[in-house]
């Protein structure tokens, strides 16, 4: 049997694509993906969900998927089959991002050992643990029954690291919810012309991020769409972003 371990990265990929698609699918909704192998055409595709085209894959990557037991087939017929999740995968699939050394993950490595520095936990610290508390819920087994405490968590952080950076109480604040301004006030200390101009951009992002954040936490129920997995990762991810960005650009 083949191991998770021994699996090939074109593998992986596979296997990270289908947990994805799979998590961006309202709870309860779930379903197996269908494949299909016309004749006429060598490549097999796969249907997934967020995907406007079918994705090509290989019998020998789909085989060493199943032998690692993180899915099973079913062939309907000689053209038409379904794959199904098995319900290790999503634990699989946490382990080997959490395990990666890839190349593409490097630079959402840089911005985690920056926020896992030793100078930033301690100049941000009720930010750093609120966004940590985020991104475990994100990568927790059961991330799909967290999403809005996900976007909790992201606000919050988003709320100490204004705060902070412009030395204002963490408790009893009553203007804790006055982000940008607090920003906009912390980016005038940017001495650099160049620097500024990018501040000024930052301003816009670190808006658009708290928009995001929000919308997370109230689990889209303003606009009438439901959040995904995807959003949540969205905002985990962009809230590092532009933590590391300010505080990189800010003395």
């Amino acid at each position: 049997m083949a191991t998770r371990a021994n699996l090939e990265q074109h593998q992986r990929d596979l296997l990270y694509l289908m947990v994805e698609a799979n998590r961006q699918l309202p709870q309860g909704r779930h379903s197996a993906f269908v494949y299909q192998h016309l004749f006429g055409n060598p490549t097999p595709t796969l249907e997934l969900p967020g995907h406007a085209e079918p994705v090509p894959i290989s019998w020998a990557d789909i085989e060493a998927l199943r032998r690692a037991g993180v899915i099973a087939v079913r062939e309907h017929n000689q053209s038409v089959g379904s794959i199904d999740l098995m319900p290790v995968a999503s634990q699989v699939y946490d382990e080997l991002r959490r395990s990666s050394g890839e190349a593409l993950q490097n630079v959402e490595e840089h911005v985690r050992q920056f926020l896992d520095s030793h100078a930033f936990r301690q100049r941000f610290s009720l930010a750093y643990d609120a966004w940590r508390r985020a991104a475990d819920l994100l990568w927790s087994a059961d991330s799909a029954t967290h999403l809005s405490a996900i976007g909790h968590h992201s606000r919050e952080a988003l709320q100490e690291f204004a705060a902070a950076l412009v030395g204002a109480p963490s408790s009893s604040d009553p203007q804790r919810h006055q982000t940008v301004d607090r920003i906009r006030t912390a980016l005038t200390r940017i001495t650099s012309r160049t620097d500024r101009g990018f501040a000024e951009a930052l301003l816009a992002y670190w808006g658009t991020v708290s928009d995001l954040a929000q919308r997370q936490e109230h689990a889209g129920q303003k606009d009438g769409v439901a959040v995904t997995w995807n959003d949540a990762r969205r905002v985990v991810f962009q809230t590092a972003i532009v933590m590391f960005e300010i505080a990189s650009a800010v003395p």
